[in-house]
């Protein structure tokens, strides 16, 4: 892997002078709060809320932005840990009036509230003629290729969201989830039908300016598998790109157009209102260059940055991206990440550093540890809570328990079993 450098343009050249077959633009998470949602009028005033990067989205073949919440007035908000979001079916108009004409859906929102109105978004956008990928009836519906054509190539996009919630299930609308080795599975195969394979990923350790190395590691298998590009959204901040062999990785594009919902968000430290969109060139099934878009939605309005402001946030970004090819460094970082989360991280697992005596404090410690680095353990565990949390817990698999019962047990399988020996 290599980290990569934009120019002071936002513009990365990975084969010189080549022919475009195709272009393709993909951006991050777009939310307006339901409540103010409802007084805004895209195909009017409002407009202008987007002027700024129209054209240069419309430019290409194809756009796709991550619709961050259902469109509908339907369902209840399902239990989970966050923010449940949804917007009124209108805010449909917002997708068009920024130049974009097909939508990633697989995040940590499309399902919070519940599967009607995930199957409402997907009515909603049929109606509108506006496709979309990474949500359906079931998973395996949820899991199915978007195949676009530019040129005469074919482009297929796969859209994965990390295990939140909102999942989509066997018989259960929702997201189109990770689960890597799925996912290997189908871009080998998804690979061999088109020219382009591009794979859009919501996932990523937020607020955090890289991605931590599972996640890196994962990425890179998945560009092995046969990805033509990966971009990724969802951490709220931007994050770098690296070119794994001839595949380019965006780790994070940051938010597109989400409005702060508290206070916290709006502070100047923070990047939630900063982003930039990606635009990629393919060329003979191959990325021979991208471009990057970079704004901010300060004062609820996309707003470019001006040319130095675009060469500062290259060298931004830039920075962000030179850890990417050195494995020790992204290591450090993310323990450093996770020591400055340290007080928050032991209250989620109910443990009061300054109460416990040290030996108790790491005994404690290890048995959570064991719990989620443990791949069988941790297995049982994500069973177990999904389980819980879908009030199935003793009721999937049910007819199963006495079989269970007996495989388990010697005694009823072998009528004379081996005894110990006594030595």
């Amino acid at each position: 892997m290599s980290a990569t450098q934009v120019n002071a343009a936002g513009r990365l050249e990975l084969v010189p002078n080549a022919k475009i077959d195709a272009t393709v633009v993909v951006a991050g998470d777009y939310y307006i709060w339901e409540t103010e949602s409802a007084s805004m009028d895209f195909d009017g005033k409002d407009a202008a809320l987007v002027a700024p990067v129209k054209a240069w989205i419309a430019a290409a073949d194809h756009s796709l932005l991550n619709l961050e919440g259902p469109l509908s007035r339907r369902g209840a908000p399902i239990p989970k840990s966050g923010p449940n979001l949804r917007m009124p079916p209108e805010r449909i108009d917002f997708v068009r009036a920024a130049g974009f004409n097909a939508v990633t859906l697989a995040n940590n929102h499309i399902g919070d509230y519940g599967p009607e109105a995930t199957l409402d978004t997907l009515a909603e956008l049929d109606k509108a003629h506006i496709p979309h990928v990474g949500a359906g009836k079931d998973l395996a519906d949820a899991r199915k290729p978007l195949f676009l054509e530019a040129n005469g190539k074919t482009i297929a996009v796969l859209n994965y969201a990390e295990n939140e919630f909102g999942g989509a299930t066997d018989d259960q609308a929702g997201a189109s989830t990770l689960n890597l080795p799925a996912n290997l599975r189908q871009i080998r195969a998804v690979a061999a039908q088109a020219d382009i394979t591009l794979v859009i990923i919501h996932g990523g350790t937020e607020h955090y300016p890289f991605p931590a190395p599972d996640r890196a590691d994962s990425y890179r298998a998945l560009a092995e598998a046969g990805a033509t590009a990966i971009v990724s959204h969802h951490p709220h901040t931007p994050q770098g790109i690296e070119r794994h062999g001839d595949v380019p990785i965006v780790y994070s594009t940051g938010n597109f157009f989400f409005p702060a919902f508290d206070e916290s968000q709006r502070t100047p430290r923070s990047f939630w209102s900063v982003g930039y969109a990606v635009k990629l060139f393919f060329s003979g099934g191959k990325v021979s260059a991208l471009e990057i878009l970079p704004y901010r939605f300060d004062q609820g309005r996309l707003q470019l940055f001006d040319n130095e402001g675009k060469k500062e946030f290259a060298d931004y970004l830039n920075r962000l991206s030179a850890p990417l090819s050195d494995a020790k460094e992204l290591e450090e970082f993310f323990a450093a990440h996770a020591a400055n989360q340290k007080d928050g991280l032991f209250r989620l697992h109910n443990l009061d550093i300054a109460a416990e005596p040290e030996g108790d404090l790491l005994r404690n410690t290890l048995i959570r540890r064991n719990l989620f680095t443990c791949e069988a353990h941790a297995e049982l565990q994500r069973t177990f809570l999904r389980l819980v949390e879908t009030k199935r817990l003793g009721v999937k698999g049910k007819d199963k328990i006495p079989v269970l019962a007996e495989l388990t047990d010697a005694t009823r399988r072998f009528s004379n079993p081996a005894t110990p020996s006594s030595r």
